[in-house]
């Protein structure tokens, strides 16, 4: 039951010092060094963020673009064996030529993109949301001592 008072204690001292950061011109007082850790890790989120975004976007292009050559190989072959059955072989050729670019960027869409691209930017991100609550953690651990410090000073005063 102790612990149980003790750790509603630290929450509510936490949740206060927070509160008053939030609401009121009262800052907590950190060091120098967590601030820029906290402005470190939030720009690299940002800036994963914006990567992963950008390399969705250039992956869905990648994929339409494997799509759309093999249409124009497939319209390609239609047009010319229609209206000049002597370049069959080029027809046949050039649709060849767009199916296995389809294939290959359908590859990449499916296995080569998310095994080498988004599986390594993923356990980044997972990383840094440990990094995140670990400095969080130090926020709290610096609160609860300047809390202690203050009643410990109130202690000896009195």
């Amino acid at each position: 039951m102790k612990d149980f008072w003790k750790k509603t204690k630290e929450t509510f001292q936490v949740g206060v010092a927070k509160a008053d950061e939030f609401i009121s011109d009262k800052k907590i007082e950190t060091d120098p060094e967590y601030l820029q850790r906290e402005n470190l890790l939030s720009n690299m989120d940002d800036s994963i963020r914006h990567l992963h975004k950008n390399l969705e976007e250039m992956n869905g292009t990648i994929k339409r673009l494997g799509n759309l050559m093999c249409n124009i190989g497939n319209n390609f072959k239609d047009a010319i064996s229609t209206t000049s059955p002597d370049f069959q072989d080029v027809s046949t050729k050039a649709q060849e030529t767009g199916t296995n670019i389809h294939q290959y960027t359908e590859k990449a869409f499916e296995n080569n993109f998310p095994s080498y691209v988004l599986n390594p930017l993923n356990a980044l991100v997972n990383e840094l949301k440990e990094l995140k609550k670990k400095n969080d953690e130090c926020k709290k651990s610096h609160i609860l001592l300047n809390s202690s410090e203050e009643s410990l000073t109130k202690a000896r005063n009195n």
